[in-house]
């Protein structure tokens, strides 16, 4: 049995949403319509769950009690919003208003029985304990679960809810829930009617402590549903309030997580969010935000950020609203800034190695992450610098030691290297390489005496070896018939073509406008990397020459080898 008592025909007839057969258990056999059943759910919680707003307005007419939790911390009021019953939630709402009326007159009524009631005695620790509230209850929540703490309610406490509570296990209010469901016409209805917080963020706390890790906004909650709702969600969502400025504990502001989640297009995303508040927008567009500690400052923009996340639809949205396209040192420690906040304790110059260490420009972002076409975009841009470095270029200059092993690179550089990289692609390469062909292997039986442990040990490796060998060769020539047969190969050789035009015209560009290579700008410098390439250089030559004929060594594991005791184990 799931019921307790005489509950199993009022839970039966809400679940077959019997209304009839809901008032007839109320009134006539007077059943409790607070008891739980053995899941820890009440009737009231049934019904949000499974039944209609009628039967819910008939259970709450008779005296069921709306903030009553399960033992995940929920109450009927998370429960009808997640559903998206709007009528259910309006019921719950209204009851919860009229019981508040209720507790202000009754409390502005003179207590008659005051005297009574002060001279009444603690009759035991128990009882005590028992008359408690809800809120003092949870202080002893070390030694119980989610079920006891529901099960301890106290009844005396006033049925009136506060909209913005959250559960206990996921600390999500009933707003949250209708974001996250998708329920338009209930998160409109708990921020207008009822004044539910839309600045109110989902705390994610530590395990046992009551301190938050983590904060997930409304509009970030958003973004976790499929395009088309997450846009209507959204667009209502600024509408009723929300900021795009409002950012979470790391300084993320919502505009940061959508260009940088999965969906196929997130233009419409941004569009939504510079059609309904475009100010907002703007300011939050340009916003640097720390997604690290001070110690390893890790600043975005939300165009590095869709960069850096190839979203190239996105970063040609930002451009075309006016995203900064090149920050400058100015820009990055502007007090207003996310990142001011861990790096205003920093000196001048800790803070310039930072940026130019840690930062990458968008142009530079732009042509290593395969976006030839943003990047000569940007590089059109006003106050772009053609000569723009990447942080190594930065590192070199600044730091002698890194000029032993580090490349100094500027965007000219960074584009050749793309064209040399997609130049010299001719097509899928193999995950197997060809066998090491045997050479001459019979040659090592020659002058071997037959019947001889010698003999036998060379025969049986050269065996050994040619069947190696041809399991080698096959699983090779299966690598090849699979690659020869792989698909989308054409497609992505012409694609290669196409990035590859884009990267020199871009090169055609920069060269153009002044660009020079790292090693032209500061000739004093010299690359590292010259040495090394004359000795790859020696061993390439050296993969080209020809196997060396088939060997077989014979060893024997005896500490007290000698020639003459060598041949005796050869002769057996």
């Amino acid at each position: 049995m799931a019921y307790i008592g005489n509950t199993e025909r009022l839970c039966h007839a809400i679940v077959e949403c019997d209304i009839e057969g809901v008032k007839a258990c109320l009134t006539e056999e007077k059943i409790n319509p607070n008891d739980r059943d053995h899941t820890g759910r009440t009737p009231l919680q049934l019904a949000c769950l499974t039944s209609t707003s009628d039967i819910v307005q008939c259970l709450v007419d008779h005296g069921a009690r709306m903030i009553s939790r399960l033992a995940d911390g929920r109450t009927a009021l998370h429960l009808a919003a997640a559903r998206g019953d709007l009528e259910m939630v309006r019921v719950l709402l209204h009851k919860s208003k009229q019981n508040e009326t209720e507790q202000a007159r009754l409390e502005k009524q003179p207590d008659e029985g005051s005297d009574e009631c002060q001279q009444e005695p603690d009759t035991s620790e128990s009882e005590s304990v028992n008359s408690e509230s809800f809120v003092h209850v949870r202080k002893e929540s070390d030694k119980m679960d989610g079920m006891d703490l529901a099960m301890a309610e106290n009844e005396q406490e006033p049925d009136i809810y506060d909209i913005n509570v959250v559960a206990w296990d996921v600390p999500t209010s009933a707003l949250h829930l209708a974001i996250l469901h998708g329920h338009i016409e209930v998160a409109q209805e708990l921020v207008t009617s009822f004044g539910a917080d839309l600045a109110l963020p989902v705390k994610l706390l530590y395990p046992y402590q009551p301190r938050a890790r983590a904060a997930i906004l409304c509009l970030v909650l958003a973004l976790r549903l499929p395009i088309e709702k997450s846009i209507a969600m959204t667009q209502k969502l600024l509408q009723l309030g929300a900021l795009p400025t409002q950012a979470d504990m790391s300084s993320v502001t919502p505009l940061h997580y959508a260009v940088a989640c999965d969906f196929t297009d997130s233009s419409e995303i941004l569009q939504t969010y510079f059609h309904q508040n475009r100010s907002a927008t703007v300011k939050a567009m340009n916003f640097l935000s720390s997604f690290s500690n001070p110690w390893n400052v890790k600043p975005h923009s939300t165009l590095t950020l869709a960069l850096t996340v190839r979203n190239d639809k996105a970063a040609n949205k930002l451009i075309e609203a006016g995203a900064t396209p090149q920050i400058d040192f100015k820009s990055f420690v502007n007090p207003g800034q996310a990142i001011y906040g861990a790096i205003k304790t920093n000196s001048s110059d800790r803070n310039k190695a930072i940026f130019r260490h840690d930062f990458t420009q968008p142009i530079i972002l732009a042509v290593q992450k395969d976006l030839p076409v943003i990047a000569d975009r940007l590089l059109r841009s006003d106050g772009v610098d053609p000569n723009t470095l990447t942080p190594d270029g930065y590192r070199v200059l600044d730091s002698e030691y890194m000029r032993n092993y580090t490349v100094g690179k500027t965007l000219l550089d960074c584009v050749r290297d793309k064209i040399r990289s997609l130049g010299n692609y001719h097509g899928e390469k193999l995950g197997v390489s060809p066998p090491c062909q045997l050479v001459k292997p019979d040659h090592c039986l020659n002058g071997l005496q037959p019947d001889t442990y010698h003999r036998w040990t060379v025969e049986r490796a050269v065996r050994q070896a040619k069947a190696q060998y041809a399991k080698d060769q096959e699983r090779y020539n299966l690598a090849v018939y699979a690659n020869d047969r792989r698909e989308g190969v054409k497609e992505k050789t012409l694609e290669v073509r196409a990035t590859l035009d884009a990267y020199k015209a871009l090169e055609k560009v920069l060269v153009e406008k002044g660009a020079k290579s790292f090693y032209d700008i500061y000739p004093d410098f010299e690359n590292p990397w010259k040495k090394r390439k004359t000795g790859d250089k020696s061993d390439s030559d050296s993969k080209h020459q020809e196997p060396e004929p088939f060997k077989v060594e014979t060893k024997f594991c005896v500490p007290d080898l000698t020639d003459e005791k060598k041949q005796r184990y050869f002769d057996l």
